[in-house]
């Protein structure tokens, strides 16, 4: 994710934002299509708990 064009220009902690979302979200869809039941919610509750953030 080195180089997002559609966030050039935003500040960095609208990226980190919306890059924690995108990866919430891509978490949830993986998992939810492997059976995991846990609501969009709960995953970004766990991904707190282990963040993984990706460098810009």
């Amino acid at each position: 994710m080195k180089n997002l064009d559609l966030l050039q220009g935003l500040d960095d902690d609208l990226k980190q934002s919306l890059i924690r979302q995108l990866r919430n979200l891509w978490t949830h869809t993986s998992t939810a299509i492997e059976g995991n039941t846990l609501s969009l919610g709960e995953t970004a509750e766990i991904g707190k708990l282990n963040p993984m953030e990706p460098p810009l």
